[in-house]
């Protein structure tokens, strides 16, 4: 199916559910899932205890094959309406069956987390991209209004770093330097509640407007499958990298925290090929005797991202799993006056119900 004709199999759809109240469950097996039996209702709701919407029953499958496809989450074209009873408010795709073929990306960005629900089977061969990059969109529920903020930097003879977001483990702290002390990360999430985005991180601290920015929390997606996920291609819900500081003795910025991707099928099947992760983007470099270097957006599992190096003030690695999944705290500038790097961004959220071991490369390991 070519890109045009998906989207208009995909409005079609939207308009076609009837908005009446829930009539039943639609015969929902005692894990969650619907089994596809029971009473005559049109609408039935899917997915475990951490996310369950209840939708119109779907009657034809989709395909994304033709183009690459964005999503806004706050529209209402391509996200099916939600039936009371549920638990989670998102953006819906819903099929009998979804693919995402092996050359298409799958982007999203708005306030509410992405759905993907097949009543069969999901496959996914290409790429879903629900991360926050620097200077670009953020992720579905990036940067929602339930994170916790950490204490912003300060500058003194310069400035501080900014902290980087927390979610699944905690940011990093910001570097200190020359009377500017360095923000200080929130805590990571000891349980998972709900499904939602990664936090921001904070601004460097500066005299004037030239601290580097704060980097942007991951976004949310969660599939949910009748019959079974399989993934080959890749999953990306991490956070941005931040920026570096642009004026003298400025901090640099802290990096945005991992998002959360969540899988929740009777059988879940990662590929050796497949790439699935939310890690933390890397922290901004504080500006000594040049503009700061930005840090990188986590572009694999493996290796963190970087944070913007060149002085003294660095900006700290993002978040992966490794070393506890915390973001890495910025470097102290220097002695005399030279700005402070931000911190990485915490690792994300991966979830999988029931409990399955993946193949492929998978970073923070699964709750």
């Amino acid at each position: 199916m070519r890109g045009p004709a998906l989207v208009l199999l995909l409005a079609a759809a939207a308009c076609s559910f009837d908005h009446g109240a829930l009539l039943g469950d639609g015969g929902t097996g005692s894990d969650g899932r619907s089994d596809g039996s029971g009473d005559a209702s049109p609408f039935t709701c899917y997915g475990t205890a951490l996310v369950r919407v209840c939708l119109t029953r779907p009657t034809a499958p989709v395909q994304i094959t033709g183009a690459d496809t964005s999503i806004d989450t706050d529209g209402t074209t391509m996200c099916a309406p939600l039936e009371a009873g549920g638990t989670t408010d998102a953006c819906v795709v819903l099929g009998t069956t979804v693919a995402l073929d092996a050359t298409r990306t799958l982007t999203a960005h708005g306030t509410r987390p992405l759905v993907i629900i097949a009543s069969d089977t999901i496959t996914v061969d290409g790429t879903i991209d629900v991360a926050s990059h620097r200077g670009s969109t953020n992720g579905p529920n990036a940067d929602p209004t339930s994170c916790v903020a950490g204490t912003a930097p300060t500058y003194g003879n310069s400035g501080g770093g900014g902290y980087g977001g927390s979610h699944g483990t905690k940011g990093g702290n910001g570097g200190s330097a020359d009377g500017g002390t360095g923000g200080a990360a929130s805590a990571g999430l000891t349980t998972i509640t709900a499904l939602r985005g990664g936090c921001a991180g904070s601004d460097g601290a500066s005299n004037n407007s030239d601290a580097g920015a704060g980097g942007h929390g991951g976004g949310a997606v969660f599939l949910i499958a009748g019959t079974s996920i399989t993934i080959s291609g890749t999953i990306n819900a991490s956070g941005a990298g931040a920026g570096g500081a642009t004026g003298h003795d400025s901090g640099g910025g802290g990096a945005g925290a991992g998002g959360m991707i969540g899988l929740d099928a009777p059988t879940v099947t990662a590929m050796s090929s497949a790439q699935i992760f939310a890690n933390g983007g890397g922290g901004g470099e504080g500006y000594e005797q040049a503009f700061g270097n930005v840090g990188d957006d986590p572009a694999a599992p493996t290796p963190a991202a970087a944070g913007g190096s060149g002085g003294s003030g660095n900006g700290g690695d993002g978040g992966n799993g490794s070393q506890a999944g915390n973001g890495s705290n910025g470097k102290n500038g220097n002695s005399s006056g030279g700005g402070s790097g931000g911190g990485g961004g915490g690792a994300g959220v991966i979830v999988v119900f029931p409990s399955q071991t993946l193949g492929g490369a998978v970073m923070p390991a699964p709750r």
